[in-house]
């Protein structure tokens, strides 16, 4: 008979990542509440997604060539809402590693958005996360949390 594990070598199924995969597809909190549960049932299983979940806070701390090459990539409007809740280091950090134009019509869409639920905001913080997760995937960025040489303006 087949145990889980040994199933799960067989056919490539299973681990961390798919894990880590879904839970940064999930909205809201509930990729929190997922985690808690987890905790609850194996502590060192969770340490281990919590380590590889990639959130937008976490933008902080990679280097700042790698946000460099996220920012075009991100439509102005996501990137608007994403950072309406994010902290005034975290805001700054983006605005500093965009163009002037970038972050001249960021201020422009910012200014004009009226009231935002937190869950918006949360909703498009993980929609940044997953195009910088896609990028990584395809080898176009790093998302290295070791690397942050904080902030480098675009000339």
């Amino acid at each position: 008979m087949l145990f889980r594990s040994n199933l799960a070598q067989l056919t490539g199924v299973g681990g961390v990542r798919p894990v880590v995969e879904i839970l940064n597809n999930f909205s809201g909190d509930l990729d929190k509440q997922a985690l808690a549960t987890i905790r609850q049932h194996d502590a060192r299983l969770a340490d281990d997604i919590a380590s590889k979940l990639f959130t937008f806070e976490d933008f902080a701390l990679i280097d700042a060539t790698e946000l460099q090459k996220l920012l075009p990539k991100i439509p102005l409007d996501t990137l608007a809402v994403a950072l309406k809740g994010a902290p005034p280091s975290l805001h700054d950090l983006f605005v500093a590693n965009m163009t002037k134009t970038m972050s001249s019509n960021l201020r422009v869409q910012m200014d004009g958005l009226p009231p935002v639920r937190v869950q918006e905001v949360q909703l498009q913080q993980k929609a940044v996360v997953r195009t910088a997760r896609q990028l990584a995937d395809q080898n176009e960025l790093s998302l290295d949390r070791s690397g942050a040489s904080g902030a480098s303006t675009l000339v």
